[in-house]
């Protein structure tokens, strides 16, 4: 565990992501915060985390759409959130989106691939990292994914990384 810039890791897998995306037909437009958006974590896990959220945001995004990924303050908490302009997710399916080997569509027809376990993996390393991670979610509309983090005290921030 170490100080992790939330800003600069969503940077990063932005970077890290942009050609599947552009493979996809879809724009990655990120917000950083305006200060240091500093939170204790395990920079490799937390990226995973971002990741998965932004490559299920380009799959499920119609082509020409854009993605945004944004840092934000809440109280005493970061947020980072993933937000698509695709389908969204239906009621009927909201309550298991984080279960293990859980897809919307699970025929073999389905256009869009995946097992099913990247939002479950996603809940156990936030909820390791003390955060906590939801969706809303607007029919045809969009899909904001978004987890929070403690955010390290001024005190914490000024020591920087350990």
């Amino acid at each position: 565990m170490q100080v992790v810039d939330l800003n600069d890791l969503a940077e990063q897998v932005v970077t890290h992501n942009r050609a599947y995306a552009d493979r996809l037909g879809v724009s990655i437009n990120v917000i950083k915060d305006t200060e240091p958006a500093n939170v204790t974590g395990d920079p490799a896990r937390l990226a995973q985390v971002v990741t998965n959220l932004l490559s299920n945001a380009a799959k499920f995004s119609p082509e020409g759409e854009t993605v945004d990924v944004a840092v934000r303050r809440t109280n005493g908490a970061l947020r980072v959130e993933v937000t698509d302009r695709g389908p969204g997710i239906p009621e009927s399916f909201r309550e298991q989106v984080f279960d293990k080997f859980t897809q919307v569509d699970s025929s073999d027809t389905r256009s869009v691939g995946g097992t099913g376990l990247g939002l479950s993996i996603c809940r156990a390393i936030v909820d390791a990292h003390g955060g906590s991670i939801d969706f809303d979610s607007d029919p045809d509309t969009k899909t904001r994914f978004h987890f929070e983090l403690p955010r390290l005290g001024h005190d914490d921030r000024r020591s920087g990384p350990q």
